[in-house]
């Protein structure tokens, strides 16, 4: 019960400055290692489908957390069931 609450105060403290900055660098640098990944997988290398599979697992991730986030903000008591 106490959890929800305890989930939306954290996101609640991510709206500020310092860590929202934090977190779009943060962003930034996982997508920009995503789209090198991508850029691999279409070269003709053996390794095409690994570096296919990081690079969408890095973007999946990504969106989940950005969701995760936005639940935690908007409609806590369902940020447990993510």
């Amino acid at each position: 019960q106490e959890a929800p609450l305890l989930l939306q105060g954290t996101a609640e403290h991510l709206l500020h400055l310092r860590p929202l900055l934090a977190i779009s660098l943060a962003s930034a640098v996982i997508v920009l290692i995503a789209k090198e990944m991508r850029k691999r997988a279409d070269s003709n290398s053996s390794l095409r489908n690994t570096w296919l599979v990081a690079s969408a697992a890095l973007f999946t991730t990504l969106w989940i957390d950005g969701l995760f986030l936005l639940t935690a903000l908007s409609q806590p008591h369902l940020s447990g069931l993510i």
